[in-house]
């Protein structure tokens, strides 16, 4: 009910919140913040999804994934470079 009655804004906020809660993408963001530079290799995610869902395929796994953490706001994805990483906060201007 609440995420009918929200906003736009707010269905997003919610969406992100319900989706950093799941296990696999608090793995995920776990990763990324120990990781230098705040990226890791798709490889890595990789083995983690043929760990924790071994009956699961995970390339179509790595794809959900990446789609909802995209769309979440959580991480990002570079293809060319295999890389799932976190921007750095911006600083406000002065």
């Amino acid at each position: 009910r609440r995420f009918l009655a929200a906003s736009l804004l707010e269905r997003k906020v919610i969406f992100r919140e319900r989706v950093a809660g799941l296990q696999i993408f608090r793995e995920v963001l776990a990763l990324l913040d120990r990781a230098e530079g705040h990226e890791v290799d798709v490889d890595v995610v990789l083995e983690a999804l043929a760990l924790h869902l071994p009956y699961e395929d995970p390339e179509r796994m790595l794809r959900t994934l990446v789609n909802w953490g995209r769309h979440a706001d959580l991480f990002d994805h570079a293809p060319e470079r295999g890389k799932l990483f976190v921007e750095p906060p911006q600083e406000a201007a002065s």
